[in-house]
């Protein structure tokens, strides 16, 4: 994860505060994003997420990361490419809290992330913005 917060300009972004999990639920994201929400209405976004298991944010195969090293078995090939073609990225942690919470979290993480618009449109007042640290 540390490589790919480097390459890809990425920082860790606080959803959800931990409660009575060890870890609170986040995301990594484009620093871009966090100097100028609005690119996320302007430009591409590349969204990666894990699945179900053990693994966490950017990391697709522990077995395979400790094999055949970092390139195949990690979202680093497509977080630099995408840096290279300006799109902003966002990586979910989904099983920061165990897959059996996987769905749950990544829900939340969605939420937090994406549903600004609906937010905005209700006349509910709005939580703290998407992307504060």
């Amino acid at each position: 994860q540390e490589v790919m917060i480097r390459d890809g300009g990425l920082e860790w972004v606080t959803i959800a505060e931990a409660g009575n999990n060890p870890e609170p639920i986040r995301a990594l994201v484009s620093r871009r994003l966090l100097e100028d929400e609005s690119r996320l209405d302007k430009e591409p976004t590349l969204l990666i997420a894990t699945g179900k298991g053990k693994v966490r944010a950017g990391i697709f195969s522990r077995q395979h990361l400790l094999t055949s090293g970092l390139e195949c078995s990690t979202a680093l090939p497509v977080v630099r490419d995408a840096k290279k073609r300006k799109m902003n990225v966002i990586m979910v942690d989904p099983n920061v809290h165990g897959d059996r919470l996987g769905m749950v979290t990544f829900e939340k993480s969605m939420e937090h992330l994406f549903r600004r618009w609906e937010k905005e449109e209700s006349s509910e007042p709005t939580s703290s913005p998407p992307f504060n640290q």
